[in-house]
């Protein structure tokens, strides 16, 4: 996608010094231009949209009327948008002028959309007297931008609108106000679509507005040639439509929030977000999921928050893996600061062995000694599990703590290590009343405690095969990002959220077992320790905060407490093993071969034969241990395993090549369908009377068949949409079975 037709502010311009001339009466001052979001203090005020103001002598105001015909009141026709898709090539903006709107001007365009798409709707769902002054602002160089720093006073307002004693007259009006958020929300799906095909070079896209200090300085100048800064802050067709979108589609999924009638999400792509993301250095692994994975308000969180990760070279990385979150065979740990020469420090790996032997889990406790010169050394020991509380860490190799060729890490990043650990014993003291008798807690890590010479490997395999046990029994399980490091001990909870929805942690396959089998989930932030489950429990427990935060939920419904129980159990779960399944599709692992054995390990199964068994072998001979295959599986995505016997099972569940652009299906219940059939009720009366039936599990033929399967081979997509009532009969025959 081409955007660079998009810029249109420039960073490092002068603070223009001519005088301001025909503005409305705006407060100044340069702060975010989307303030009801409350963003971070220090977020870049990179994303201004321009007060859109009408040329020769036309003038917008939204009337109050009908919502939907407001263009064809002010003489707009945009019917021909509705057939515009992002490989449209016939469409150009002055043919659809002529044709369609031969008395407007692309001009105006950007004032008439603003109009209605944004005032307008603001005023015609909240009935609301809207003071257009109140959402103005000038911005560093003296022009009027959009702010919404009063829409939560207006809000407010809404919701302490008298409701009670309605007539059937008011019902009725305030229905068709919601029914103005679905038309606007298809309006903007249109523009976005035609901006998707401006951007990919099929549209004429033509240069429609300058700002007032540029248009200033020109007739200062009594010249019509633009500097290249000047240049740079005019918009194309494009770019004013890309601004529209963006504000409009704020405008909604607050407005829909503040409703409480709708339950959806404004999520996607934003193309003026995009644009910004890739400015700043983001990786396009990371932009993806901020589009499949946060409403539009998150985004922008995101996005204000930053990423340690822009810094670095993501021009190999691609939307299906973050190259530098890999860590393969070559990788070398990383020193905390560059230029850091420490040595690397590792356990007594004799004593290690021995209590791997001994078939428990070796725990580290590291400390400082001080010679006399006062210089600190760090001290590492190691004990059984089974005699200390410990803490397992949870941390993704390439930020540094990983190793694939010996069980050590450097010295700094020990020191950090503790330092945390320290925080984490402080935040429970002085939070939970919990009473710590050592200076600090032995704990788990990957790294140093799974040995990794080849003379071990039986070793190896046995603690891999202990995973699942080994973050159930710690005590915490304490998540080291470097992003998340970087969280200050005052940030805002939907902050703490978000940046770690964005993290490298919550990509990562290994991590999720490590998550969702921790007995208390806790981030090492800047100087302090974050209790997630405390969070997640606090916008579970709130309905406002399901409904507005309810993208967040979904990322982390691992998390939700009846989940946590799910986890943790030893006991197989068909719904678990869903949930599992269906998570993987955003989450990437440095070896493919990894990806059956971590299921496995979340599972609680012995997976000793899938450690065995070749890299290509693995998915069967993990499938087979399956005490039943979860049903979703059987209507995924993506290449399956091309062998009799598994032609039903994909190769692997990870994007892109397990599950193409789709995840799993949803969940399916036990209780999967409600249907007329042996021992229910006739229809009387009009009347359908449903018995409900179990769903038959399915499972591996046990002489090597294939999938044994009583499901109905049924999927019913778009059920709410149907007219006509239905019976589906389920026969009691089951007897043939043919392999698959």
């Amino acid at each position: 996608m081409n955007l660079a037709c998009l810029t249109n502010l420039s960073r490092t311009s002068p603070r223009s010094l001519l005088p301001f001339h025909n503005h409305p009466k705006t407060e100044q001052f340069p702060h975010s231009k989307m303030e009801h979001l409350n963003l971070p203090n220090n977020a870049d005020d990179r994303i201004k949209i321009p007060y859109y103001r009408p040329v020769g002598g036309v003038s917008y105001s939204y009337d109050g009327l009908d919502f939907r015909t407001y263009p064809q009141r002010c003489g707009w026709d945009l019917s021909a948008w509705s057939s515009i898709t992002a490989e449209t090539n016939d469409f150009s903006f002055s043919s659809w002028l002529a044709t369609s709107n031969p008395t407007q001007s692309l001009e105006n365009l950007g004032s008439f959309l603003q109009t209605w798409l944004f005032f307008g709707l603001l005023s015609h769902v909240t009935r609301l007297d809207i003071k257009t002054a109140d959402f103005l602002r000038r911005d560093e160089y003296g022009d009027v931008s959009i702010t919404t720093a009063a829409l939560q006073k207006y809000q407010e307002s809404w919701v302490a609108h008298p409701n009670e004693e309605k007539s059937e007259d008011e019902e009725r009006d305030d229905l068709e106000r919601m029914r103005s958020l679905r038309d606007a929300e298809i309006i903007l799906r249109q523009i976005e679509n035609v901006i998707s095909a401006a951007l990919e070079g099929t549209l004429e896209d033509p240069v429609v507005w300058k700002p007032e200090s540029v248009l200033l300085r020109l007739r200062a100048r009594g010249s019509v040639e633009l500097t290249p800064e000047e240049r740079g802050r005019s918009k194309t067709m494009s770019a004013v439509l890309a601004d529209i979108h963006f504000s409009c589609c704020l405008l909604v999924a607050a407005l829909s929030v503040t409703s409480g009638e709708v339950s959806w999400q404004y999520t996607g792509v934003f193309p003026l977000l995009h644009l910004r993301m890739i400015e700043d250095g983001w990786c396009p692994f990371y932009i993806r999921r901020a589009w499949h994975n946060l409403a539009i308000e998150n985004q922008v969180r995101a996005f204000a928050l930053g990423s340690i990760r822009c810094k670095l070279d993501h021009s190999d990385c691609h939307r299906s893996k973050c190259v530098q979150d890999q860590a393969g065979s070559a990788h070398e740990p990383a020193h905390c600061v560059v230029g850091c020469k420490c040595a690397l420090i590792q356990p007594p790996i004799e004593e290690m062995i021995e209590i791997l032997k001994n078939g428990d889990i070796p725990v580290l406790l590291l400390s400082e000694d001080e010679d006399d010169d006062t210089v600190s050394e760090m001290r590492v020991q190691v004990h059984a599990a089974k005699d200390f509380p410990y803490i397992a860490i949870s941390h993704v190799w390439a930020d540094g703590l990983g190793n694939p060729k010996e069980n050590a890490i450097p010295e700094c990043q020990a020191r950090r290590l503790h330092q945390h650990l320290l925080s984490y014993m402080r935040e429970r003291e002085e939070s939970e009343d919990t009473l710590y008798f050592a200076e600090t807690l032995p704990f788990w890590l990957d790294t140093l405690c799974i040995p990794i010479a080849p003379e071990y490997k039986e070793l190896r395999n046995a603690s891999i095969v202990q995973m699942h046990q080994i973050y159930r029994d710690a005590e915490a399980t304490l998540i080291l990002d470097q992003d998340l490091e970087n969280l200050p001990p005052s940030e805002a909870n939907v902050n703490v959220l978000v940046r770690l929805a964005m993290s490298a942690w919550s990509t990562r396959l290994w991590t999720y077992q490590e998550g969702a089998t921790a007995r208390g989930l806790y981030i090492a932030g800047d100087g302090r320790s974050i209790h997630i489950d405390m969070l997640v429990d606090l916008y579970m427990n709130k309905q406002r905060l399901q409904r507005e935060f309810k993208d967040l939920l979904q990322i982390f419904r691992f998390r939700i407490a009846e989940n946590r129980m799910l986890a943790r159990s030893n006991d197989y779960d068909d719904w678990q093993a869903q949930c599992m399944l269906r998570a993987l599709f955003q989450r990437t692992t440095s070896r493919g071969d990894d990806e059956a054995i971590c299921i496995g390990s979340f599972l609680a199964f012995d997976i000793s034969t899938v450690l065995e068994a070749e890299p290509g072998d693995r998915m069967k001979a993990l499938l087979s241990l399956f005490p039943t295959i979860p049903p979703n599986i059987i209507f995924g995505f993506g290449e399956r395993i091309a062998e009799k016997g598994f032609r039903w099972a994909p190769k692997t569940f990870l994007y892109p090549d397990g599950l193409a652009f789709y995840p799993l299906p949803p969940e399916m219940l036990r209780d999967y369908a409600s249907v007329q059939g042996p021992g229910s009720s006739s229809v009387e009366n009009g009347a359908i009377d449903f018995a409900t039936y179990k769903r038959a599990e399915s499972y591996l033929h046990p002489e090597g068949l294939g999938l044994v399967t009583f499901f109905p081979s049924i999927r019913l997509i778009g059920g709410e949409s149907l007219t006509q009532h239905f019976v589906l009969r389920i026969e009691s025959t089951m007897d043939s079975f043919s392999g698959r």
